[in-house]
């Protein structure tokens, strides 16, 4: 193996394990955004008030429109 190929090599590597450390963490993020809105959609169907779901949750008032529809 020449130095190139290492490099090259080593590269990849490097760009694999950042990639998958975005992924991951872009589908840790869409998970917790998921809970959030189930959690929401339960709060509202027990009438729970709008004002103490977004506090809880931590959800825009558009999101909370989206699911309240």
């Amino acid at each position: 193996m020449t130095i190139a190929d290492h490099l090259e090599e080593r590269g990849r590597r490097k760009g694999f394990r950042q990639g998958r450390k975005e992924g991951h963490d872009a589908g840790h993020k869409e998970g917790q955004k998921a809970e959030a809105l189930r959690i929401a959609r339960q709060m509202l169907s027990r009438g729970i008030e709008k004002a103490l779901v977004l506090q809880i949750t931590g959800l825009s008032e558009t999101e909370l429109a989206h699911i309240s529809h």
